[in-house]
C-alpha cells in the first residue's frame, strides 16, 4: 500500500514486477527487461530485487539490491514509497530439510547444517534510522567491515560485540570494546537480550525485535569473583590494612567516665 495513502496493490501472484522504465514502451506487460524491481514470494516470505530503479531501491531508508522483507517495511522506488503488509510465517529455529533434500526424496533425514527459515529478528535504532535484519547467527557488530553489522560511529570499537541465537533467544557478548554494552541500562559483559528489550552498544541505542522460542531464560548470575573487595575499591592494599590494625592495637583504650545520677546535673 502507498505510504502516504492511496489505492493498495494486491499481492496476488508469486512474482510481481513493479514500476516501468521510462524509455521502454508504455504498452505491454511488465517484465524482467522493463520493470524497476521484482517482488517474489519464497517459503512464505517476500523478497525484493532491484532491477533498474531510479536512484536505487531503498528499504526503510537504506539502499539495497536484494532483501527479504518484514511486515511493515517501507519500500522506496524513486519518489514513490510503499509499505508492505502480509502475514509472516512462524520462523523455524530448528533443523529442517533443504530444498535439494526434498527434491531428492531424502526429506525426513536430519540435515547436517541448521537452515534458518525467515528472519531471526531486527535491530531497530531508537529514535529512527536504518533497521538491521538478523538473518543468521552469530552476528558480529562493529565499526567497520568485515563485521556483519557495521555502525560507523567513533564510539563503536572495530569488533564491538557478538549476538548469537541460543535455545530460541538472543545473547550478547562484549568482545573487549572500549565503551561496553548495556541491556535496559545495565552494563554487562555477556547476557540474554529478551524480545523487545533495549540494547545499548556504546552510545547507540537499539530495540531487539524478535519472537522468542520456548521458555524464557533466567538472567545470568552476577560473577562475584571479579568484584573488588570493599577495601580495594577504597584504594587500600593489604599492607595498609595491616598497618591500621597494628596502630589500633597499640593504642590504649580511653577510660570511660562514670556518671553519678545523684550528684551530676
Amino acid at each position: 500500500m502507498p505510504a502516504s495513502g492511496g489505492r493498495s496493490v494486491a499481492l496476488n501472484k508469486q512474482r510481481l514486477f513493479m514500476g516501468r522504465e521510462k524509455k521502454s514502451a508504455s504498452a505491454g506487460r511488465l517484465s524482467q527487461e522493463n520493470a524497476y524491481c521484482l517482488l517474489e514470494l519464497i517459503d512464505g516470505w517476500w523478497f525484493i530485487d532491484d532491477l533498474r530503479s531510479p536512484g536505487g531501491l531503498k528499504i526503510n531508508g537504506r539502499i539495497c539490491k536484494r532483501q527479504r522483507l518484514m511486515p511493515g517495511d517501507e519500500i522506496a522506488i524513486g519518489k514513490h514509497r510503499y509499505r508492505i503488509s502480509f502475514e509472516a510465517p512462524k520462523h523455524n529455529l530448528g533443523i529442517r530439510g533443504s530444498v535439494a533434500a526434498k527434491r531428492s526424496g531424502t526429506q525426513g533425514k536430519e540435515s547436517r547444517k541448521p537452515v534458518m527459515a525467515g528472519p531471526l529478528g531486527r535491530l531497530v535504532p531508537v529514535g529512527g534510522g536504518g533497521v538491521h535484519q538478523l538473518t543468521k547467527t552469530p552476528v558480529i557488530i562493529g565499526r567497520k567491515p568485515p563485521c556483519d553489522i557495521v555502525i560507523p560511529a567513533k564510539t563503536i570499537s572495530g569488533k564491538h560485540c557478538e549476538l548469537s541465537l541460543t535455545d530460541g533467544y538472543w545473547r550478547i557478548k562484549d568482545l573487549g570494546s572500549h565503551n561496553g554494552i548495556r541491556i535496559e541500562g545495565k552494563s554487562c559483559k555477556e547476557d540474554w537480550v529478551l524480545p523487545q528489550q533495549q540494547l545499548s552498544i556504546a552510545d547507540q541505542r537499539f530495540q531487539l525485535e524478535y519472537e522468542g522460542q520456548g521458555p524464557r531464560p533466567l538472567p545470568d548470575e552476577p560473577d562475584f569473583q571479579f568484584r573488588k573487595p570493599l577495601m580495594a575499591q577504597l584504594g587500600l592494599s593489604n599492607r595498609d590494612i595491616d598497618k591500621l590494625v597494628d596502630e589500633s592495637e597499640d593504642e590504649e583504650p580511653t577510660p570511660r567516665k562514670r556518671w553519678d545520677l545523684t550528684t551530676d546535673a
